[in-house]
């Protein structure tokens, strides 16, 4: 737990340095060197992985905190008022099924009986839609149909699987091998939603991972099924999500390659869409290792047509169905009122211009990240002072 804390910590400082300075980019070597195996530098990695990894970090550091009672209240002020939707928020606080309330849902796996009815049920918390790619999610015509198409991909993963002859499903009921049906319901929607697609597979004829290439839509927006009335099978509702950042893999392999992200600002991406649900509006930008740039919605759709190994892997989606969300709010306030009392003296609090066209290992950086390193130090030594003397508002 403490070398997780250690990671979110060193995050957290990675984006107050982002946001509170005026460095073009920042230094991550202490926040790769924090990492744990298998998040070695100089390998490639899943993203996918990664992503759920520090989400999980940064979990477990909020429930080791005293704001989880704040978190807590922040889900359960958030969407839908159905019977369903809030037994899943007080299931997903029990002891066993602790579920992040930001990028965290809660899904039911379900396999019913073909002889007797019967449904067995699994609640099941996850970060992730993953999706599978096959040639008969393509789009059936117009000029994008050479794209798979996302919107059949999730049907496909929340449709009916049966199982059948070799693979014929044991009923606790009847105690015999029998036909069934199995799919997924959603029952607690997240409301940051993470959509991943299953592009890497392994070959067992190379021993090595194949990555597919093909070209899959990123829609401004995608409704989602959920489980409206409490029982397995029963009837469906929509939950509306809007896109507000891609993640790409470019390379040909699974084995090396690159990734960077195009994407805009949530809070720019709901209004947007609350003004027109096909308006891609507001400035988008594309984050590529040091270097960041204006995109727009167009670029992010084009990008696999001009470069055919840079394929979507990522979509970060925001559900859109709630109102007054404080999201955490109270601690943004705490840490504008910690960033303005440190940075009164302005210039002179700013981290040091971060040198440019020299080497990770050179002399000058090694110079910067001691110089950030110092200002770090007396930085958080005034954090605990200041937080120290804070009012107590309860």
């Amino acid at each position: 737990w403490l070398k997780m804390k250690a990671v979110t910590q060193e995050l957290q400082r990675l984006f107050a340095s982002l946001r509170y300075t005026k460095q073009q980019a920042v230094s991550t070597r202490k926040f790769v060197q924090l990492l744990p195996a298998p998040w070695s530098p100089g390998t490639q990695q899943d993203s996918s992985e990664f992503a759920k990894y520090l989400l999980d970090c940064i979990w477990e550091t909020i429930q080791s905190s005293s704001n989880l009672a704040h978190y807590g209240t922040v889900l359960e002020k958030g969407g839908s008022n159905s019977k369903t939707y809030n037994d899943a928020i007080t299931f997903s606080f029990d002891e066993s099924h602790k579920i992040d309330p930001f990028f965290g849902g809660l899904q039911r796996n379900n396999i019913k009986c073909s002889r007797c009815g019967y449904v067995s049920c699994k609640l099941e918390g996850f970060t992730e839609l993953a999706l599978s790619i096959t040639p008969e999610q393509k789009n059936s015509g117009g000029d994008d149909a050479h794209e798979l198409c996302t919107t059949k991909m999730i049907e496909d993963h929340f449709g009916v699987e049966c199982l059948d002859g070799e693979n014929q499903y044991l009923c606790s009921q009847c105690n015999i091998k029998v036909d069934a049906q199995r799919y997924t319901e959603i029952v607690n929607p997240p409301k940051h939603l993470i959509i991943c697609f299953k592009r890497f597979s392994w070959n067992y004829q190379t021993q090595k991972r194949n990555k597919k290439n093909d070209w899959v839509n990123c829609p401004l927006s995608l409704q989602i099924p959920i489980v409206s009335d409490g029982h397995a099978g029963g009837d469906r509702t929509q939950i509306t999500y809007v896109l507000y950042a891609t993640v790409i893999h470019s390379g040909r392999s699974a084995e090396f390659g690159h990734y960077y992200t195009i994407g805009r600002h949530v809070k720019n991406a709901v209004k947007a869409y609350n003004k027109d649900a096909d308006n891609d509006s507001g400035v988008w930008y594309m984050f590529n290792d040091r270097l960041t740039s204006v995109s727009n919605y167009a670029k992010l759709c084009n990008v696999s047509h001009i470069y055919k190994n840079d394929v979507p892997y990522l979509l970060f989606y925001k559900r859109i169905d709630e109102e007054n969300e404080e999201d955490g709010h109270a601690n943004v306030n705490d840490m504008n009122m910690v960033k303005k009392e440190i940075m009164k003296d302005n210039d002179s609090n700013l981290m040091p211009v971060q040198p440019e066209n020299v080497s990770e290992n050179s002399k000058d950086m090694d110079e910067w990240e001691k110089k950030v390193q110092e200002i770090d130090d007396d930085h958080e030594k005034q954090i605990e002072q200041l937080l120290a003397k804070k009012p107590n508002t309860n």
